[in-house]
């Protein structure tokens, strides 16, 4: 038996007894036709050399002696080959050997073609059905000889073996699933027809694609209770719908908008969070959420709440005398009621005078009962601001004007410094400042980088105050400092953070430039460069003559110099940089001139003048002083010249009168 279009090999004994025979003559009937249609001659040699005859074409049909037992081989069988087929074989000396064989050549049928009730060809992925519908598919296969049987198959599991053959000679199976369930999504159903044990039936396949009605729905996570004012989220989950469940949230019949829809991967679960600011009013209200598959009729699932919204006490006072003016005389009793409205319960209540809690004290005359505060025998003592604060878990009411005095985990102080400045192996001292009530707070210290954190053990508390040692070891010592305060009521919750930077010399001033330059001020402004992790200051320096000396040098907060009292029409060079405590920065420098003075550039040609330029001033002033030497010396001459012609004159006088 073979198949159209393959290969087959039909056998002929043409083994020699004795061994030493040989085989002269084969020839093959078909069909008990006396004319052979193949024939081998061997009588004039071996049977590698034998002769072959054939009424075939060598190239399809060919009878090969080197396989044990010999064989006739085809080669692309066709229709025409079938038949009964006899092999005939003469020997030297042996009698004549037959070997009988039978060929029956097998058509394979067409691939089955699957079809829907209405005669639609269907391929690969079929649907969407809906869960619980019925599922009617048809399989139809043409040719094969023999008749193919023509099966349905649920992956390996066979479903119908059941077929009819139409007039038209077409053989049909039909496949009927009463109601789809669950687990039909995504089933293969596969039509195989097969005429022919020794080879694979062919085969078409269907997958069954289908919607499923939400199988669950529950409002999975929710607060016990509300805070109202402040934002709470409800989630809730559909399970069990194909494709997502559509969720709808509703608060007393109102749909809310403010809910995100998600899908787990395997598209089995959807979830939706609703995000809810509720008020004092929703209390009590019932918030509702439904699925639904909207390709399924009445496959709507609700699940609700009601909610029980907490807010924080709402209080007021009622007193025997006027709350807003509570002037009374002295030795006159008050009474303060009170009044509050809260849910859940109060746990704390306080009267405080001046911010000071009070207790009862009959000898002071301060009674307290319940909500209520009796102040007897009223005298200057009792004058100030009484103040009624209550507590639950949503937060602190108080009466109008008071202010009641809550205890409070310690928290960061506002203002401090964050930012610390120090070399490798120098001590940096953090001051860390919480506010805290009570103030008895504990510390605790972080450092903390890129390389990991690690505690700090060298610090000194001081109530609300704590500092901390900290010595860098090397360059990748530097990070943040993480300070946390605990009290009695608990532990910080945001804790404090202070940066340890490296510090250094500060970087050169940028973007300098000379503004404004006149016959004797210069205008300098700069950028500030990065500070080196410290404060920094600002230097100019104005040098004269090539540097020989230092005409004006000024310090500032900032790199902005107005620089006044310059010689006219000099050369300077300006000289800027930045300075701090570790050092100062690289210098810029800028060679400049002042102006001349406006007349000098005014003054008319044709007028004669004289530049009074300080060497010319200094050459008159020797010349003047050098006129006014000589004329003192010829005036000191003649002074004595006078005054010895007139001793002369007396002494004539004196001796004619002694004679």
């Amino acid at each position: 038996m073979g198949l159209e279009e393959e290969e087959v090999e039909l056998p002929c004994n043409i083994t020699a007894i004795p061994e030493d025979d040989i085989p002269t003559l084969v020839f093959w009937y078909k069909n008990n036709i006396t004319t052979p249609i193949y024939t081998l001659d061997a009588r004039k040699g071996s049977l590698s050399l034998a002769r072959h005859a054939s009424v075939y074409e060598a190239v399809r049909v060919y009878f090969a002696t080197d396989t044990e037992p010999a064989v006739l081989r085809f080669k692309k069988l066709n229709r025409g080959d079938q038949g009964s087929y006899r092999c005939r074989a003469d020997f030297d000396r042996a009698r004549t050997r037959y070997t009988d064989s039978v060929l029956k050549v097998i058509e394979p049928p067409k691939k089955p073609v699957i079809k829907d009730h209405n005669g639609k060809i269907l391929r690969s992925l079929i649907g969407p059905y809906n869960e619980g519908h019925s599922l009617f598919i048809y399989c139809d296969v043409v040719g094969g000889v023999p008749s193919p049987n023509v099966t349905w198959w649920r992956e390996s599991v066979l479903l119908d073996d059941t077929f009819n053959i139409t007039e038209k000679g077409t053989i049909t199976n039909e496949l009927m699933i009463p109601a789809l369930q669950r687990h039909d999504l995504m089933a293969a159903f596969s039509c195989r027809a097969s005429n022919y044990d020794q080879i694979s039936p062919l085969s078409s396949t269907v997958t069954v694609d289908m919607n499923f009605r939400p199988l669950d729905l529950r409002i999975a996570k929710e607060p016990a209770t509300f805070s109202a004012g402040k934002t709470s989220k409800l989630e809730c989950q559909a399970v069990g719908s194909r494709p997502a469940a559509i969720l709808t949230w509703r608060l007393n019949g109102v749909e809310l908008k403010t809910a995100k829809t998600s899908v787990s991967v395997d598209g089995n679960v959807t979830t939706s969070v609703l995000t809810l600011k509720p008020s004092v009013t929703d209390n009590g209200k019932t918030v509702t959420c439904t699925a639904e598959n909207l390709l399924i009729t009445d496959s709507i699932l609700k699940d609700e709440r009601i909610l029980n919204v907490y807010y924080a006490p709402h209080i007021s006072i009622n007193s025997s005398w006027d709350v807003n003016n509570p002037i009374v005389k002295k030795g006159h009793d008050v009474f303060f009621d009170c009044k509050i409205r809260a849910n859940p319960w109060i746990t704390d209540f306080h009267w405080l005078f001046e911010e000071e809690e009070l207790h009862t004290n009959k000898t002071a005359g301060i009674i307290i009962s319940n909500y209520t505060l009796v102040l007897q025998k009223v005298d200057r003592s009792k004058r100030g601001r009484y103040v009624c604060k209550a507590k639950n878990i949503e937060g602190v009411g108080e009466s109008p004007p008071i202010h009641l005095r809550v205890e409070f985990a310690p928290v960061c102080k506002p203002g401090q410094r964050t930012v610390y400045g120090t070399a490798v192996h120098e001590t940096v001292r953090v001051l860390c400042e919480v506010d805290a009530d009570p103030e008895e707070v504990t510390f605790r210290w972080m450092f903390n980088n890129s390389r990991g954190k690690r505690e700090v053990l060298s610090f000194k508390d001081d109530f609300t105050r704590s500092v901390a040692s900290f010595i860098p070891q090397s360059q990748e010592d530097y990070g943040t400092l993480v300070c946390w305060g605990s009290n009695r009521v608990g532990v910080q919750k945001e804790p404090c953070f202070y940066n340890v930077i490296a510090v250094g010399p500060p970087a050169m001033p940028v973007n300098c430039t000379v503004r404004n330059i006149t016959t004797s001020s210069v205008d300098i402004g700069c950028l500030e460069g990065y500070n080196g992790g410290l404060s920094q200051h600002f230097v100019v320096e104005l040098h004269e003559n090539n540097l020989d000396r230092i005409h004006t040098n000024m310090t500032a907060k900032k790199p902005d110099f107005v620089i006044e009292r310059l010689p006219q029409n000099t050369r300077l060079q300006i000289i800027v940089y930045a300075v701090n405590a570790k050092g100062r920065s690289e210098s810029w420098t800028r060679n400049v001139y002042t102006l001349s003075t406006l007349e000098d550039v005014e003054e008319p040609k044709d007028q004669w003048f004289v530049e009074f330029r300080p060497i010319l001033v200094t050459l008159v002033t020797i010349v003047a002083g050098l006129i006014f030497v000589i004329l003192v010396i010829i005036l000191l001459v003649k002074v004595r010249s006078r005054k010895h012609g007139k001793r002369n004159a007396d002494k004539t006088v004196v001796g004619e009168e002694l004679w």
